[in-house]
């Protein structure tokens, strides 16, 4: 009988991760970025990471796709500090993790990463694995 209460709850378990991450996803498509929010990650690129407007238009369309990233890289941006309460973990890892394990990349970097690790997590969670390879 125990045991299949253990059975029983492990399939529960499993169920509710499978309805969060289902409903998680749902909200995130409804999420878009403003106006103000784009202005703000264009002017950072442009004024703090010298990135050219076309690369500029490549990364604002992949906020864009991930608007829960967006947000809290806008926020990054204000306040030049990663959000702790409840931040958004792709495959484990905060925006905090990547900047602490990758210190040398810019905070584009670090959040472009975690749309990485959300779009490619094999490739990503492999680079980290390697300690983030430079090739000077």
């Amino acid at each position: 009988m125990r045991k299949i209460l253990s059975i029983i709850l492990v399939v529960l378990t499993f169920l509710l991760l499978i309805c969060t991450e289902s409903v998680m996803a749902e909200n995130e498509s409804k999420i878009e970025l403003s106006e103000q929010t784009i202005n703000t990650l264009k002017e950072y690129m442009e004024k703090e990471v010298n990135v050219p407007s076309e690369r500029i238009e490549v990364y604002l369309s992949n906020f864009k796709k991930h608007p829960d990233i967006g947000l809290e890289f806008e926020q990054w941006v204000i306040l030049r500090k990663h959000k702790t309460k409840n931040p958004i973990k792709v495959e484990g890892y905060t925006a905090k993790d990547i900047a602490e394990l990758a210190p040398f990349l810019s905070g584009l970097g670090v959040y472009n990463y975690m749309i990485s690790l959300r779009e490619y997590p094999d490739y990503a969670l492999l680079y980290i694995k390697w300690g983030f390879p430079r090739y000077d």
